[in-house]
């Protein structure tokens, strides 16, 4: 019998509304393991309000039929314990960093889910980051400021960041907003290897088709009309 490939994410007729404003409407979408997806959309589409379902930012969670990694939300798991095999990368991420963190230190917070260094890293996580950070080529980067990197470099190790705990699920927000070609074109290739390599399952957000790395052949397609409000 052939074997079951894990669910990550299972949605069934998802509905997020706001007053009268329908955001999502009868929303049916299931992730599996090393299944990658495209969410695609132009902004104000809905494509981050699905996001927060999954991530359990969002209320409507409990009002609605959604399951991360098997367990219902709402079974009495936490946040935190979902965030835990998620990995994360955004274009507003590198913000909450203080201007004195190091790419080493970014790099290593992503095993605590917190945005600077809380806590000592134990000799593996500190080989860890810095496997991440060679593996992209940023080992150089590790002792220097994040902010003194450019805008593309300063994402590459956002992704490094998002990888060390190797997460189940890596979810990509509008990874390459702000990037000029030559950065955007690295940052896709990256993502590309490591899906290429099954290391993750990804959700890429973007309203930019031409951004999706060509090993995602899954795509979401979000309306550029939100569902009709109802009075």
């Amino acid at each position: 019998q052939k074997q079951q490939v894990p669910e990550l994410v299972r949605m069934r007729h998802i509905t997020v509304r706001y007053g009268n404003a329908v955001i999502l409407q009868g929303i049916d979408w299931t992730v599996r393991a090393g299944e990658s997806w495209a969410l695609l959309g132009p902004n104000g589409s809905g494509k981050t309000t699905l996001l927060s379902l999954i991530l359990g930012d969002n209320p409507q969670v409990y009002t609605n039929d959604v399951t991360v990694f098997g367990r219902p939300r709402g079974s009495g798991e936490s946040v935190w314990e979902i965030k835990k095999h998620i990995g994360w990368v955004s274009p507003e991420l590198h913000l909450h960093f203080n201007d004195s963190a190091t790419c080493f230190e970014v790099v290593v917070s992503g095993f605590h889910d917190t945005v600077g260094l809380f806590q000592t890293a134990s000799a593996r996580q500190r080989a860890v980051a810095r496997r991440w950070l060679a593996r992209f080529q940023l080992l150089e980067f590790a002792p220097r400021p994040l902010f003194s990197l450019s805008a593309g470099l300063q994402r590459m190790v956002l992704l490094a960041r998002a990888m060390v705990k190797n997460p189940r699920l890596l979810i990509l927000d509008e990874p390459c907003q702000g990037l000029h070609s030559a950065h955007r074109a690295l940052f896709v290739h990256a993502v590309d290897a490591l899906i290429r390599a099954k290391t993750v399952t990804a959700i890429y957000v973007t309203h930019r088709p031409d951004e999706v790395p060509p090993s995602i052949r899954r795509v979401f397609q979000f309306p550029a009309n939100p569902p009709a409000r109802r009075g």
